[in-house]
């Protein structure tokens, strides 16, 4: 389910705890966008190329209902589109090989996400347990920004996808910055930390967008920073 801006095809984000007022205030409207179409009846189509499932799945769902809605498929002009996406703020596009398959819960580079991003540095304040692979190191940086009207640190969110390299040597930084409690003037119910480091360390991260609240929408690690101070790090709510 996405929420859109009422009477316009901007998305925005919205929690989906977020009770019916908030949802009212913000003047958003839910619908369900359809982007695929695996099985007719009893048949399945996810060996068609994806051309003939995008052709059946229009001819399924009838025009003009309110909630719900097939996802655009753009084939001409398609860099003028994504530039139009981005002026819209925009989250980004899809873009899919005319012949793929449906491949469930398969990476494959037939479907590749191209999304329009921001980007803005962050001072890390603690890491969260890490599974799988990265068990030994952590899973994500607990991140923090300034607040220029408290001189606060605020969080801002998580940011994970950094390389192992790169994993190794914050990790090896933070170490020796532990400390028993958070810097952060409130610790969100979901911060999940292992533990909390002192605000010396500064990366640049990308992300979509902020929230009303100033959290950073899907957050990534980027690079360390070395040439930045934490006190460069302002918090800054859209």
């Amino acid at each position: 389910m996405t929420f859109f801006k009422k009477g316009t095809d901007r998305d925005v984000f919205v929690t989906a705890l977020a009770n019916p007022e908030t949802k009212r205030d913000l003047g958003v409207e839910a619908k369900a966008m359809l982007f695929d179409v695996l099985y007719v009846d009893d048949d399945s189509l996810q060996h068609l190329p994806f051309k003939d499932r995008d052709d059946i799945l229009r001819t399924l769902v009838p025009k003009g209902l309110k909630h719900i809605e097939v996802v655009k498929t753009v084939t001409r002009d398609k860099e003028k589109f994504f530039e139009d996406l981005k002026a819209k703020q925009g989250e980004g596009v899809v873009l899919k090989d005319e012949d793929s398959p449906y491949r469930q819960g398969v990476r494959s580079p037939e479907w590749k996400k191209l999304k329009h991003w921001k980007s803005d540095e962050a001072i890390v304040v603690g890491y969260t347990q890490g599974k799988g692979a990265r068990a030994s190191t952590f899973g994500a940086l607990i991140l923090a920004q300034k607040d220029p009207k408290t001189g606060k640190l605020r969080y801002i969110g998580k940011a994970s996808g950094l390389k192992e390299a790169e994993t190794r040597s914050i990790l090896k930084k933070m170490n020796g910055l532990k400390v028993q409690k958070s810097s952060l003037a409130e610790v969100p119910p979901d911060a999940n930390a292992k533990a909390w480091v002192q605000p010396k360390i500064v990366v640049e991260v990308k992300y979509y967008e902020r929230t009303p609240y100033g959290l950073l929408r899907f957050p990534d690690f980027l690079r360390e920073r070395m040439d930045k101070k934490p006190s460069e790090c302002t918090f800054k709510a859209e």
